[in-house]
């Protein structure tokens, strides 16, 4: 192999899952040096990416701990089973004191400028009014380079769902908002991102309703932006951004009587795209044929809890996610950082 130039090996293991990767390390130093290096950490991810072959197990995360609990305490790359433990971040709104069930909403992505993970920290404060949309919403943003929170402009728009997390999609996080105004009384289904480049918030266009009496939400299919409106007369739209921020890009996926599923929420494709991974009420995983129209089989996945009564169903609530393998590093003030670094002394 010493006669093989590096950037070819580099490109023939850039296709293996981080499991061997990591094993290879061991084959010499300069493999080790390799596959340690950073360009061969994102010449992987984007391999993986490409590929889309690791994108076929869902990531499950205790809803209550990854997105309700008041702090947020550890990244952590499933993968390389690497963890950073992030400083105590506080917040400074005016009102936090007086607010005794104020609300703690994040987001993670990749900032493509600067060459940087962050997590967004959301301090919602809700108004007195609970009728009315004015919650005071106060930002943090933690540097994974930097190590660092800073505070950035508050969020400009009134957050639909508490209960959900920033999905990312072109270097930017995205939820569902709505104008800060006295009355609740109209609704107008906005996309609100804020660019992990620029620290800025933006507005995404929406396709053109007919009807405005449903519940939207958005998620991430396949990398695009996609939306799901739950009607109030019981049907349902998914709609798919082709081309992000381009609104005559937007494509109706389906339409189909939401009441055969009760809430869902989208996962993935499938690898031939004539299908969509669906889980339904928060609980059980299956596939819908975008052709035919209709559930197929469920899907069974080795270690995931059944549901098999309403306590069990309250005990193992879980939120399931695509996870894309990596070999990102954590470098820092994590446990497993400081472990590496006390066997390097010895």
């Amino acid at each position: 192999m010493s006669e093989v130039p590096e950037d070819v090996v580099a490109n023939i293991v850039s296709i293996l899952p981080v499991k061997p990767l990591l094993r290879f390390r061991c084959v010499s130093k300069s493999w080790c040096s390799l596959i340690d290096s950073s360009e061969f950490r994102k010449l992987h991810l984007r391999t993986s990416k490409e590929r889309n072959e690791h994108q076929s197990h869902p990531h499950c995360d205790n809803k209550s701990r990854s997105v309700r609990s008041v702090y947020c305490s550890v990244l952590w790359n499933p993968s390389t089973r690497n963890h950073r433990i992030l400083p105590n971040s506080s917040f400074e709104n005016s009102r936090k004191a007086e607010c005794c069930n104020w609300i703690v909403i994040y987001g993670f992505g990749y900032d493509v400028v600067n060459d940087d993970y962050k997590v967004v920290k959301m301090a919602v404060c809700p108004s007195k009014d609970d009728y009315a949309f004015l919650s005071e919403v106060e930002v943090k943003v933690y540097s994974v380079k930097l190590n660092l929170w800073r505070r950035v402009k508050d969020f400009p728009y009134y957050i639909r769902y508490h209960q959900e997390n920033g999905v990312f999609i072109s270097g930017a996080l995205h939820w569902v908002g709505n104008e800060r105004r006295e009355s609740s009384s109209i609704i107008s289904h906005l996309i609100v991102a804020i660019d992990l480049g620029s620290e800025e918030y933006r507005l995404v266009p929406t396709p053109e309703f007919s009807d405005k009496n449903f519940f939207m939400h958005v998620v991430d299919l396949g990398g695009c932006l996609c939306i799901y409106c739950d009607y109030f007369d019981g049907h349902g739209d998914v709609w798919v951004m082709k081309e992000y921020r381009i609104k005559e890009s937007w494509t109706k996926l389906v339409s189909f009587v939401s009441k055969q599923f009760g809430y869902f929420k989208l996962i993935a494709y499938s690898k031939c795209g004539g299908k969509v991974m669906l889980e339904q009420a928060d609980r059980e995983l299956l596939w819908y044929d975008l052709k035919k129209m209709e559930k197929l089989e469920k899907i069974k996945i080795h270690g995931l809890p059944s549901f098999e009564s309403t306590d069990d169903m309250f005990l193992t609530y879980q939120e399931k996610n695509i996870c894309l393998e990596s070999l990102v590093p954590l470098h820092g003030v994590g446990e497993s950082d400081k472990t590496k670094h006390k066997h390097k002394r010895r």
